[in-house]
């Protein structure tokens, strides 16, 4: 159907005119040829769209856009399958371009050439900037105005060294500079996902933005130290509660995801403060998700919850002591009172700790809840690095109330939830048997603010001294160690020592 439907408007479009020049888009490689090599563009044409891995080299004047005036959309692009590195710069300039349309909404040209956009070049009404394998330094000279722009890609541009200030583009939301020599990036208000793979030169970051969903810094050699944490405790609306019990639509999703991969500098002279700072980070990352499930839900009209998937990848070794629940295996058991599914309740769910090797790896979570002699429900989450990590990391995260699916049951009938973590190879899917080194768990729970009426601050729980007896590994510990006892195999044995969102105590 979609093929059926793309002949006919190119079919219609060539009826506008038989002199390709005319048309309002232009898609045939031959006729874009024609068109920009002659100076045949007239301000009929609103789209042009080059498939790069079709033409020839082409040639283009400083003029080859001047009479299209109405142009919105220009893309020179290569197709995925395609080696990007042969087709990167098809489209040669012999001056330096001197103008393009301020009508442009869409630019995406795969092997730019120069090392800026036009000077005379305004912004006004562009959302979407692409500029891949360019040889751009900086997007734009002197101080401009994109309101309008929403995502930019620069990745693989390696001459990339600076990108404008947020004042100059404050809406946007995606940003990709993978593979480029930028040293620091501002921080921008609007932003949802930032990329800085492989960028060898980058040393710091500035404050995350607040709604920040996506951060992807791996193989960063000379990042020393991690974006600033907010200086105070970040509050929650009560009301969040009153998402919990809305049923899960799976195809609606808010996941934060943090990743340091193998940024070793982290960990020369910092670690302790890394470990340290770890359960803040992990707070103000959980609150933020929280806030912005509630608004995309107060904002939609879909009568559903979206999910919260949070993660942090770190260099690093060991398990952070705020995790109350450890083992030097894969599994962990803890007991469950079933009055902990009351929504009234503040327990909102678990955080996890895993500590792998090297490789080019995943974990897969698995999760369980059981209410003896009734039923049970069983949920799985993978997540990971996304590259190869040639050393020692820490993965945190967390696992919200409301994904678990608890089952209904009497409130009286013990339980147990137990986590099962694997390594999974990420090409295979398939498990392997090594590479998981320890793991940990720590209940999550809202806290109410007393000073100020509805809200409430995030806490890691702990449960009380006598349940915790066993708070640390010891040394040479083979098998499982919680607070509840366990093996990996067979199912605890009934236990008093119950979590319960009544019990559970501030750090």
């Amino acid at each position: 159907m979609h093929d059926l439907l793309q002949e006919m408007g190119q079919t219609i479009v060539r009826e506008e005119s038989e002199e390709p020049g005319e048309r309002s888009r232009l898609w045939d490689h031959e006729d874009v040829y024609d068109v920009l090599t002659k100076n045949k563009g007239t301000d009929a044409i609103e789209g042009i769209f080059l498939d790069l891995s079709k033409t020839k080299e082409i040639r283009l004047g400083f003029e080859a856009f001047e009479n299209m005036s109405n142009l919105k959309w220009l893309k020179f692009y290569v197709p995925e399958h395609c080696d990007l590195s042969t087709m990167s710069f098809r489209v040669i300039l012999d001056q330096v371009l001197k103008y393009l349309p301020a009508k442009l909404r869409y630019l995406h040209w795969h092997g730019y050439p120069l090392k800026t956009l036009p000077f005379y070049f305004e912004p006004e009404y562009l959302i979407e900037l692409n500029l891949p394998y360019s040889k751009v330094q900086q997007i734009w000279e002197g101080e401009k105005e994109a309101l309008n722009l929403k995502f930019v890609d620069l990745r693989n541009s390696q001459f990339l060294t600076r990108i404008p200030q947020p004042s100059e583009i404050p809406n946007l939301r995606k940003l990709d500079l993978r593979e480029t020599a930028i040293e620091n990036v501002p921080s921008l208000p609007e932003l949802r996902y930032l990329h800085l793979g492989n960028c060898k030169m980058l040393q710091s970051l500035s404050e995350l933005p607040l709604f920040l969903e996506l951060l992807i810094a791996s193989n960063c050699k000379r990042l020393q130290s991690l974006p600033k944490l907010p200086s105070w405790p970040q509050e929650l609306d009560r009301s969040i509660m009153e998402i919990l019990p809305v049923p899960l639509k799976q195809s609606s999703r808010v996941s934060t995801n943090f990743n340091f991969s193998n940024c070793l500098k982290l960990n020369e002279n910092r670690n302790i403060k890394i470990l340290a700072d770890s359960k803040e980070r992990m707070q103000d990352m959980i609150v933020q998700s929280l806030k912005l499930c509630q608004q995309v839900l107060w904002d939609s009209d879909e009568e559903f919850a979206h999910a919260v998937e949070v993660t942090l990848c770190l260099p690093g070794s060991e398990i952070p002591d705020w995790f109350i629940h450890r083992s030097l295996g894969s599994s962990i058991t803890l007991g469950w009172q079933q009055q902990c599914s009351n929504i009234e309740r503040n327990f909102i769910g678990f955080a996890f700790c895993v500590v792998i090797g090297e490789g080019e790896i995943g974990v897969l979570c698995r999760y369980r809840f059981k209410i003896r002699t009734r039923s049970e429900t069983e949920h799985q989450l993978l997540f990971g690095p996304d590259v190869f990590i040639d050393s020692d990391h820490v993965i945190l995260g967390f696992l919200p109330f409301w994904n678990l699916g608890l089952p209904d049951a009497d409130r009286q009938r013990p339980g147990f939830v137990s986590f099962h973590f694997d390594i999974v190879d990420k090409i295979t899917g398939f498990p392997v048997h090594h590479g998981l080194k320890s793991c940990g768990v720590c209940p999550v729970y809202l806290s109410p603010n007393k000073t100020k009426p509805n809200t409430c601050t995030l806490k890691f729980a702990a449960t009380t001294k006598e349940e915790c007896s066993h708070d640390k590994m010891p040394a040479g510990t083979s098998k499982p160690y919680t607070c509840v006892g366990r093996s990996d195999e067979g199912e605890p044995e009934p236990s008093s020592k119950r979590i319960r969102r009544d019990q559970v105590n501030a750090d």
